[in-house]
């Protein structure tokens, strides 16, 4: 009941291992689930724009990206920074159950 309590007064992430970041001094770490890999790669596979750069000088652009892991970091305290400054009021309204 009280890693519950912890999660639901900090609006943590409900994939985040409430055990750990209590039990951790430090961010807590975890590869995250081919579900959230999936995710990620759509996201960028809908978001990602050709951009031709002077730096490139006629090289080649890169038509896509891929996704080859995600890594989820559990910082409770960075977490609470940003829900308090009303960055994270959408995510910690529910409004996106992905990330």
């Amino acid at each position: 009941k009280a890693k519950k309590t912890y999660a639901e007064m900090l609006k943590l992430p409900a994939s985040w291992d409430v055990r750990s970041v209590l039990l951790s001094k430090q961010d807590s770490v975890k590869r995250s689930s081919e579900d959230m890999k999936e995710a990620v790669q759509l996201f960028l596979d809908r978001t990602t724009r050709k951009a031709y750069t002077r730096d490139r000088r006629g090289e080649q652009v890169p038509d896509n990206l891929q996704v080859v892991e995600v890594i989820q970091v559990m910082n409770s305290s960075a977490w609470n920074s940003y829900v308090q400054f009303g960055i994270g009021s959408i995510k910690a309204a529910g409004d996106c159950d992905i990330f």
